[in-house]
C-alpha cells in the first residue's frame, strides 16, 4: 500500500515533485498542504486568566514509499461531549446577535475537570490504535508530540503510557496554548533541531472541541 509522507515543499527540480504515489496522487502536483493557525486569543475570556497565543503551522503532504511517512492514523469525535469543551455562540447554529454578545456565548467554553479526564484517556487510547495498527510497539517510538493544551495533560498521559517523560516534546512553557498550531509548531522545532533522525518513529497525539480526538505514527523523513 502506498504512504504518505510529511515534507517540506521542495524546489521545482527536485525528484520529489515527480513522484505519484499514495493518497495524494490525485492532487495538483500529487501534494497537498496541510494548515493549522487558531485565534483563540479573541474567543478565550482574560477574565479567566486563559494562556492562548497566536501561532501558525503547515506541512506539505507527498506520496512516498510504503514504510515511510503517514504509517497510521485514528481520528474519533463523540458530540455526546461536546459541552466539555465548545464554542456556544457565533456560529451559523446560534449566530452573533446583541443578546448572544451580551450573554458572552462567543467565548469558548470549557469544563477543566471533564476535559482533563476524557483528554487523557482519548490521547492513550488514540496512541495505542495506531501502534496496533503499525504492528510497532510503544518502545519503537522515538518521540512523541501531543497537542499543548496542559503541562497536567501531557505529564499524565506520558504516566499513562509509561513513556520517558524527557522524550515527550513541549513547548507549552514558551508558548502557550496555540491550540490547532501546537504540533505543527511543535514537529517544526524538532526538525529544525535536528531531535529526529531519518527512519525513526514519532507520534502525534491531541484532542479538541466538540470533543475530538486522535493520533498519528509517522516514520520520520526529511533531512534538512
Amino acid at each position: 500500500m502506498d504512504q504518505t509522507r510529511i515534507t517540506r515543499l521542495p524546489n521545482s527540480s527536485s525528484p520529489q515533485r515527480r513522484r505519484a504515489t499514495g493518497g495524494v496522487v490525485n492532487s495538483i502536483d500529487n501534494r497537498i498542504p496541510k494548515l493549522g493557525a487558531q485565534g483563540l486569543s479573541g474567543r478565550a475570556e482574560v477574565r479567566f486568566g486563559g494562556a492562548a497565543a497566536e501561532r501558525a503551522g503547515a506541512a506539505v503532504l507527498e506520496p512516498c514509499d510504503p514504510g515511510e511517512g503517514i504509517l497510521a492514523t485514528h481520528m474519533k469525535s463523540d458530540g455526546a461531549l461536546a459541552e466539555l469543551l465548545c464554542l456556544p455562540g457565533g456560529g451559523s447554529r446560534n449566530p452573533l446577535t446583541p443578546t448572544t454578545f451580551n450573554e458572552r456565548t462567543r467565548y469558548i467554553k470549557m469544563k477543566g475537570d471533564g476535559v482533563f479526564k476524557w483528554a487523557v484517556r482519548a490521547m492513550v487510547d488514540a496512541s495505542h490504535h495506531v501502534l496496533e495498527q503499525a504492528g510497532y510497539k510503544l518502545s519503537d517510538v522515538s518521540l512523541i508530540i501531543p497537542h499543548q493544551a496542559n503541562i497536567r495533560i501531557i505529564e499524565a498521559v506520558s504516566e499513562r503510557l509509561e513513556f520517558p517523560r524527557e522524550r515527550i516534546v513541549v513547548n507549552l512553557d514558551r508558548y502557550g496554548n496555540t491550540s490547532s498550531a501546537t504540533i505543527p509548531v511543535a514537529f517544526d522545532e524538532v526538525v529544525r533541531e535536528k531531535k529526529l533522525k531519518p527512519g525513526e518513529l514519532v507520534l502525534f497525539t491531541g484532542f479538541g472541541g466538540g470533543f475530538t480526538w486522535g493520533s498519528v505514527l509517522v516514520k520520520h523523513a526529511i533531512t534538512l
